[in-house]
C-alpha cells in the first residue's frame, strides 16, 4: 500500500524577488461617509478651555482615578484602606491630610458583617456613619459589578470613594495574561472617568523581591501600567508595627510615608514622610494676584479688566491672555495658595471669581458625644466627664483594685434606647449600667 505523507505546507510560498504580492490584504473602505471623523480641538482652544481643578480624595495623597493598594497578606491592609473610608465618610483629616467628605462604598468581599462590626468597634468605639456602607457580595468585572456600582451611585450622587477589597474576589477565575488584566482595570477606570471619584483596589503583593515597587504587584503590568496610583504598604517582618506606604501616582509626587500599627486601636499612625522636596517655583503674577486682590479678604470678583487694572498691568496684556493664565495655573493657586478660582459668563460680561478655600469642620453625627465615655471604660483610661442641659454626671474609672466612682451621666434622648442598661466592664471586676 502506497502512503503519501501529508506536507507541512502543501503549497510552497513564492519568494518576494519571484513576483510574490506585497499588496495588503486589508480592504480598501471607497465609501468615507460610513466612517464616524475623528473630533480634534485646537492647542489654541483647549489653551482657551477653562477646566475645572482635580478634587483630590485626600488632598495630596490620594487622587480620583484607579488606585492600588498592594502588600502581603495579614500585614494591614484591610485595617487601613478601612481608616481611610471610615475618615473620608466623616471629614476626618487623615495624618493631617485634609480629604473631600462624601459616601464611601466599601466591598469587603472576604468579610462578614459581623467581623465588619467587630472590627468597626475596636477602631472606632462606638463611632457610626450613615456615610459609609458596606457589601459583603457582588457580581464580578466584566459580569455585572460595574452595573451594580452604577445603580448605588445614582442612588447616592456625593459617593466620593469606592473600595474593593480584594480584586481577585471580584474578577473571574478564567484568564489573568496582560490582556485580561487590562481589560479589568479598563472596565474599572470607566467608572472613575465618568465620575468624579476614586477607586481603591486591594490587591495582593508578589513573593519575590523587586528593585522597582510597581513590581511588586502581582499580575502582569497590564494592573499598575493603567492605574492611576499604586500604593504599597511593606514590613520588615509580618508581625513588626512599623510599616512603608509606597506611593507612585501619575498626578503626586513620588513619596514614601512611615507608618506605625497602633495595635491597641488596629490603626495606622504616622510617624515621618519621605518625598521629593523641593521649593515651588515663585510666580511673582500669583504673589501679586494674593497680595493685592484677596488682602485680608475671602473674596474678589470682576471682569479681566477689572483685574488688570487693579494689579497695575491695564495695558501689558490682553484680557484674553490674563484667562488664559488662570485657567492654567488653576491647580497652583489651589495647592499652593489655597484660592480657588472660577469664571462664569452672564448675560453681559465674563466674570473672574478668586475665593480663599477654608477647610470644612467634620460633621458631628451625635456619636462623638458618648464615644469617649465608651473608650474610657473599654480602655481603661482615667476619667470622663460628660454634661448636659438637664443632668451633670462624672466618671472616674482607676485600674486594679482602685475605687470606681460613679453618679449617673447626663445621656440625652439622642442615646437609642438600645443601648440603655448596657453593662461596661472596667478594671478587673467592677461593671456600671446607666439607665435614663
Amino acid at each position: 500500500m502506497n502512503v503519501t505523507k501529508e506536507k507541512t505546507a502543501p503549497f510552497q510560498s513564492a519568494p518576494t524577488d519571484m513576483g510574490q504580492s506585497t499588496k495588503s490584504t486589508t480592504p480598501i473602505i471607497t465609501d468615507m461617509s460610513s466612517i464616524d471623523e475623528l473630533e480634534t480641538r485646537t492647542a489654541s482652544e483647549i489653551m482657551d478651555t477653562f477646566y475645572f481643578p482635580r478634587q483630590d480624595i485626600i488632598e495630596g495623597l490620594l487622587c480620583v482615578g484607579t488606585n492600588f493598594i498592594v502588600g502581603k497578606p495579614k500585614i494591614g491592609k484591610s485595617f487601613l484602606v478601612l481608616q481611610i473610608a471610615y475618615h473620608v465618610s466623616r471629614g476626618i483629616p487623615i495624618w493631617g491630610f485634609p480629604v473631600k467628605q462624601g459616601t464611601v462604598l466599601y466591598l469587603a468581599l472576604e468579610d462578614n458583617e459581623q467581623r465588619i462590626q467587630q472590627r468597626m468597634t475596636d477602631m472606632f468605639g462606638i463611632r457610626s456613619t450613615s456615610n459609609l456602607h458596606f457589601a459583603t457580595a457582588s457580581r464580578c468585572i466584566n459580569d455585572g459589578l460595574e452595573e451594580q456600582i452604577r445603580s448605588f451611585l445614582q442612588k447616592h450622587e456625593d459617593t466620593v470613594l469606592i473600595i474593593i477589597d480584594t480584586l481577585e474576589k471580584a474578577r473571574s477565575l478564567d484568564k489573568h495574561d496582560y490582556a485580561s488584566d487590562y481589560s479589568v482595570i479598563s472596565a474599572i477606570k470607566d467608572l472613575t472617568d465618568d465620575k468624579n471619584l476614586a477607586i481603591l483596589l486591594v490587591h495582593h503583593q508578589r513573593k519575590q523581591d523587586a528593585e522597582d515597587v510597581l513590581d511588586l504587584v502581582s499580575g502582569t503590568n497590564g494592573l499598575t501600567g493603567s492605574a492611576d496610583g499604586t500604593y504599597i504598604l511593606t514590613k520588615k517582618n509580618r508581625t513588626d508595627n512599623e510599616g512603608t506606604l509606597e506611593v507612585v501616582s501619575r498626578d503626586l509626587d513620588d513619596m514614601r510615608l512611615h507608618l506605625i500599627f497602633d495595635r491597641e486601636h488596629l490603626s495606622w499612625e504616622l510617624d515621618s514622610i519621605e518625598k521629593n522636596l523641593y521649593e515651588p517655583t515663585p510666580d511673582p503674577f500669583l504673589d501679586m494676584l494674593e497680595e493685592r486682590l484677596l488682602d485680608g479678604k475671602e473674596f474678589w470678583e470682576g471682569t479681566a479688566t477689572e483685574m488688570l487694572e487693579a494689579l497695575d498691568l491695564k495695558g501689558t496684556m490682553p484680557s484674553n491672555v490674563l484667562s488664559r493664565k488662570l485657567g492654567t495655573c488653576k491647580d497652583k493657586l489651589h495647592k499652593q495658595y489655597r484660592i480657588d478660582v472660577m469664571m462664569r459668563r452672564t448675560s453681559i460680561v465674563k466674570l473672574i471669581s478668586l475665593q480663599r478655600i477654608r477647610e470644612k469642620e467634620p460633621v458631628n453625627d451625635g456619636n462623638d458625644d458618648y464615644d469617649d465615655i465608651f473608650n474610657t471604660l473599654r480602655r481603661g483610661k482615667i476619667s470622663s466627664e460628660k454634661e448636659s442641659n438637664n443632668n451633670h454626671g462624672r466618671l472616674t474609672l482607676s485600674r486594679g483594685n482602685d475605687a470606681l466612682e460613679k453618679e449617673k451621666l447626663g445621656f440625652s434622648p439622642r442615646m437609642s434606647p438600645a443601648n440603655e442598661g448596657m453593662t461596661f466592664k472596667a478594671g478587673e471586676e467592677e461593671s456600671y449600667a446607666s439607665h435614663e
